[in-house]
């Protein structure tokens, strides 16, 4: 078999670049799409105790929304390491104060999810993919 030519590797690793950039600034869309509804509803909604929040407390709110959100859901969906265990983490906490009637499983909630087993995983990602330790969620 020959070897790749050095133009199309270089086509393929702007390919790569490209796709890798398209997704951090989807990911950045995101995050301030919900920064933009989280402080829309907090300023005009009446969630909480029924009427608007004034800037600094719905700073405080925010902050600890954003955070939750870096520290547990978005390694969910990221292919990190142990991003099943932040999966289930997430569910775990949703299913402890959501009534069980309304509470959704992850593959529901997020479209077009693909769960992998831990052989699955091996076999696409090589025997290396699962690093030991525990990821900071769980406590």
């Amino acid at each position: 078999m020959s070897k790749p030519s050095a133009w199309l590797t270089q086509i393929q690793r702007q390919h790569q670049q490209e796709l890798q950039e398209t997704a951090i600034l989807i990911r950045e869309w995101a995050e301030q799409a919900m920064t933009d509804a989280v402080f829309i509803a907090l300023f005009h909604g009446t969630a909480v105790d029924g009427k608007p929040l004034g800037f600094e407390r719905a700073k405080r709110i925010a902050k600890e929304i954003f955070q939750v959100y870096h520290d547990q859901v978005a390694t969910g969906i990221t292919g990190a390491p142990d991003a099943d265990v932040f999966r289930a983490q997430v569910d775990k906490l949703l299913r402890a104060k959501m009534p069980e009637e309304i509470f959704v499983p992850w593959e529901e909630r997020y479209r077009n999810w693909e769960s992998l087993t831990v052989e699955e995983e091996a076999a696409r990602y090589g025997a290396v993919w699962r690093k030991e330790g525990r990821p900071k969620c769980i406590k």
